[in-house]
């Protein structure tokens, strides 16, 4: 599944969230403005997205499940 449609979201508990299609994007981990979000779905999936200050810069729609 191809997606070109990002909406940044937050959980019912508050916490930032990206959706794309079916998949969802926790943020993993911030260095300086740079930020990893990890699939949401499944433990070892290794879709993920990366940020610089809010923008999208790269896409590893690759997953798993």
């Amino acid at each position: 599944m191809i997606c070109n449609h990002f909406i940044f979201e937050t959980t019912l508990r508050g916490f930032p969230m990206i959706r794309c299609g079916n998949y969802r994007f926790s943020k993993d981990f911030c260095r300086g403005v740079r930020t990893r979000w990890r699939c949401l779905k499944r433990a070892g999936c290794p879709g993920s997205i990366t940020t610089i200050d809010g923008e999208i810069i790269k896409v590893k729609n690759i997953h798993n499940h």
